[in-house]
């Protein structure tokens, strides 16, 4: 993991310590806000919240958001509300509909 930053800090708080967020390993880490983390293990998405106020760095329970294969690309908004994640073609339905929009630039004129 890389050293925990609280809003409006210089530099890494706390020192630079490690702590242990996942036992089972993790990837792909995330700081959409200064209070959770989310990444990757096998797998999943999973996020937890931290607390580095009174120079203690706590680690809350970890909670599963969602499972995708591991190698897809993500991301996360700056709130932590919204996920981007890339898909292949084989793993989406093959039945879903694709919708082609024509004259779009009348509509902006309207």
């Amino acid at each position: 993991m890389r050293p925990f930053v609280s809003s409006g800090a210089s530099g890494p708080s706390l020192g630079d310590g490690k702590w242990q967020v996942s036992k089972d390993g993790a990837a792909q880490s995330k700081w959409p806000t200064d209070k959770e983390i989310i990444f990757r293990s096998l797998g999943a998405r999973l996020a937890a919240d931290v607390n580095g106020a009174g120079g203690v760095f706590q680690v809350g329970t970890l909670k599963q958001l969602f499972s995708i294969a591991p190698d897809n690309g993500w991301d996360v908004t700056s709130d932590g509300k919204k996920f981007l994640v890339l898909m292949s073609a084989a793993a989406q339905n093959s039945q879903a509909p694709i919708t082609v929009v024509l004259n779009w630039q009348a509509d902006l004129k309207r």
